[in-house]
């Protein structure tokens, strides 16, 4: 009996034991769940910084591909501007040598340009004189026509003439014919004088596309269009005031100077068939 009570006191001690163990791992179970728990809560943050750091990575990719795209554009662009830099630097090289060319020719020029103004200057001394001339011309033609119509020679040997009156009057248009005589010399001294225009055009450049101005006032076409003004000045002062006057072709007949061939732009066709641009 004894020995029962024994076994069963050692058995409620081995129960008591086992209550306490069954306690035990309880909570460490319960404390495994929780250690569970806060383990998965920091793997479900764990993936989602690893789904930023996907997402990061591939901007990350596009962007150092989209870099690199603009990098070989930008190396491409300023290999062409390195060619572009290149090539004007050239036409840079091209433009000083041709500039210190005009330059070096700038006296050789001046000199030209002034001989050709002295030789204008000249011509037109010599238009106003002509006018003066003419213009007195004209004054004795008309008084020689109120007597009788005015007439001038057909060759330079003095005709047969009747009356006395007719002296005085072939006199008066060979001095005309001298006028227009003097006219041709006129003329042809401003074709040599613009021949020396065509000096300055070969000197300018045409790659500057700019011209080389020696009086503000002064360029070369404008030169070359006052010279031909002097011309058609002339020409009109000639022509149109004495288109109505008659010569004598013979003893009974008499013709205008238009009908005899005597023509307003005579001397302006003598001046451009020498080769010459007036414009």
């Amino acid at each position: 009996m004894a020995h029962t009570v024994s076994e069963v006191s050692e058995l409620v001690t081995k129960c008591n034991q086992l209550s306490k163990e069954v306690l035990q791992l309880r909570q460490e179970q319960e404390n495994h769940g929780t250690e569970i728990q806060r383990r998965d809560a920091q793997i479900s943050e764990l993936k989602g910084r690893i789904q930023l750091l996907e997402r990061g990575a591939s901007s990350i990719v596009d962007s150092e591909s989209r870099l690199t795209l603009e990098r070989d554009s930008l190396l491409a662009a300023n290999h062409n501007q390195s060619l572009e830099l290149n090539d004007r630097m050239t036409k840079i090289r091209q433009l000083e040598a041709g500039l210190k060319k005009i330059r070096l020719n700038d006296d050789k020029v001046k000199g030209q340009l002034t001989s050709l103004r002295s030789k204008v200057t000249a011509a037109n001394e010599r238009v106003r004189h002509l006018e003066t001339e003419n213009a007195q011309l004209k004054a004795d033609l008309n008084v020689a026509r109120q007597g009788q119509e005015p007439t001038t020679f057909t060759s330079y040997h003095l005709p047969q003439l009747e009356e006395e009156d007719d002296v005085g009057i072939w006199h008066t248009a060979r001095a005309a014919s001298n006028r227009r005589e003097s006219i041709r010399q006129v003329a042809e001294q401003g074709a040599e004088a613009l021949k020396s225009v065509e000096f300055l055009n070969v000197v300018i450049d045409k790659d500057f596309e700019f011209m080389m101005r020696y009086d503000p006032e002064m360029t070369i076409a404008a030169l070359k269009r006052q010279v031909r003004k002097m011309f058609e000045k002339l020409l009109n002062f000639w022509f149109l005031k004495y288109d109505d006057r008659r010569i004598r072709t013979s003893q009974n007949d008499t013709k205008t100077l238009a009908e005899v061939g005597i023509r307003p732009n005579t001397t302006l066709r003598l001046v451009e068939s020498s080769g010459c641009n007036l414009l």
